[in-house]
């Protein structure tokens, strides 16, 4: 067995932080010693296994580069306490000491790798952990292939693993719901999907639409009511917050959308094909959604930004019962594919084996 540090920027309810706590839960269910290292946010709500130890990464009140160096500095620190034989991590702005420590580091990457790049200092900072890392984890081929040859040889995709237990889609008694469920951030152009929904709403008035998640800010949630207002919609769209029952809600709903201008790989996207409810989302970089959906196939894809090609492909899906139950079926199977067992022996695939 080993000892594996996992960084992830905390245990709230982020997707980063969904995976990395599935991930450090399996590998202590598999005998290994784990470390779970929370390098922002000391909030806690993705359990952790009681025999994984965890640390919350608090730096002084310095500020900026001195900050991050500090951030650094602790981790390092606590990755060689613990004697990590491997360190699995979830961010990256935060390694580069650790990447030059000697220990096998294994960074992931969890977003548009291009809107990193446009950040020079973050920028460089990534590509010079990727470049001495041991390995790099990519959630998409598209996201890997934007480096250079020495990255990509080094770059290994793998997905992100699925609850387990998911339920199945209600296809006979689901209500005429369509549902986002995001950080509710510009990231996820909820905008564009109200629009797309008003011209929807006009052609099939018994549907509402439901958005879960949380807010970057309560000015932002206000931003995003009173677009909703001005549209028209106060009445069939609605802000429901977060929801603990997340997956029974996706079950009984007519379809799953995701609007988003760039998503790493959405969580709720996976879980919603898992599930069989009818999806439709952005093509938007790096790949994530067309990496899972075949379109006409198991959901739909529509350009990104496109109100009108949303608008279409929700029409096709509450004017056609069969076509509902063939993507609910075709969906479905990946589950086969992002079993937490799976992922995680992909994980532990990277960790080089001792001499």
């Amino acid at each position: 067995m080993m000892k594996i540090a996992v960084i992830a920027h905390g245990l709230s309810s982020g997707g980063a932080e969904r995976v990395a706590a599935i991930l450090a839960n399996r590998l202590a269910a598999r005998g290994h010693e784990v470390l779970f290292l929370a390098a922002y946010s000391p909030e806690r709500e993705y359990a952790l296994d009681r025999r994984i130890r965890y640390e919350a990464v608090l730096p002084g009140r310095s500020a900026g580069l001195l900050r991050l160096y500090e951030r650094s500095v602790l981790l390092l620190r606590l990755v060689r306490e613990f004697r990590a034989d491997a360190v699995f991590s979830f961010i990256t702005d935060a390694l580069v000491p650790l990447v030059l420590s000697g220990i096998p580091v294994i960074p992931s990457l969890r977003t548009d790798p291009g809107r990193v790049q446009s950040r020079k200092l973050r920028g460089l900072i990534q590509t010079f952990v990727f470049h001495r890392a041991h390995a790099v984890v990519f959630q998409t081929e598209q996201a890997r292939d934007f480096y250079g040859p020495a990255i990509r040889r080094k770059g290994a995709v793998i997905g992100n693993p699925l609850t387990p237990d998911l339920p199945d889609w209600d296809a006979a008694n689901h209500r005429r719901v369509i549902l986002a469920a995001c950080r509710l951030v510009p990231q996820k152009n909820l905008p564009m999907l109200m629009d797309a929904f008003v011209r929807f709403h006009k052609l099939h008035p018994d549907y509402t639409l439901e958005i879960y998640g949380e807010a970057e800010s309560p000015a932002y949630l206000a931003e995003l009511t009173r677009y909703r207002d001005s549209s028209g919609a106060a009445d069939s769209v609605a802000f429901m917050g977060r929801s603990a029952a997340i997956h029974e809600v996706m079950k009984n709903s007519a379809a799953f959308v995701l609007s988003s201008d760039y998503e790493g790989l959405s969580n709720a996207m996976l879980e919603a094909l898992a599930i069989g409810v009818p999806t439709v989302s952005t093509d938007s970089p790096p790949g994530g959604a067309r990496a899972y959906i075949i379109d006409g196939v198991n959901g739909a894809l529509v350009p990104v930004g496109d109100a009108d090609a949303l608008c279409r492909a929700l029409c096709r899906v509450a004017q056609s019962p069969d076509l509902m139950r063939a993507w609910s079926l075709n969906a479905r199977t990946v589950r086969g594919i992002l079993g937490a067992d799976a992922i995680c022996d992909q994980w532990i695939a990277l960790i080089p084996r001792r001499g």
